[in-house]
This record gives structure tokens, sequence and C-alpha cells, in this order.
């Protein structure tokens, strides 16, 4: 999937950038911009070994599981998942 290729290439990136080798604490965070979406809501990629969707509204925080996000989007309907993916059918 090109967007988990994208995380993982931002990650890698700045790993090198940093001089950054084999630390497993070490993580980068990502910025989401949703397209023609407002909301006061951030979101971003908390990439370490793995990738987590972390929300930000104001000082709360909530880290989204996996399972989180592909009932979410299993449940979309197609016009509203398309920013997820450079593809459209």
């Amino acid at each position: 999937m090109f967007f988990l290729s994208k995380i993982d290439e931002i990650y890698e990136t700045e790993k090198k950038q940093y001089e950054i080798e084999n630390n497993y604490d070490f993580c980068s965070y990502i910025p989401i911009k949703p397209i023609n979406i407002n909301t006061s809501i951030d979101f971003l990629i908390k990439k370490q070994e793995k990738a987590k969707l972390l929300l930000v509204c104001g000082k709360q925080r909530v880290y989204v599981s996996d399972l989180q996000v592909i009932d979410t989007v299993i449940n979309m309907d197609i016009n509203d998942i398309r920013w997820l993916t450079p593809y459209s059918d």
C-alpha cells in the first residue's frame, strides 16, 4: 500500500538525517492533513517499528488501534475514503 510505504520512507529518512541506528525508542511524528475536511482535530502518524494513528484535540491525545482504523474504513462510504489512497475506481 502506497500510504504505508511512504510512512516507512519518511521514518527511514529521518533516522538517517539524525544518525539513528538500532534505537527502537526513536519515533517520527508525521502530520496528516485531510482533503476538503475542516476539523479542529490534528491527525498524526507516530512511526516507530510500527505505525500508530494519533488524534490530537487541544491537550487531549488519543491513539487509535489498527482494528479501530480498519473497522472505520470498512464502514465508510467509498466517496469518503478516496483521500486515503492515490488510487480511484
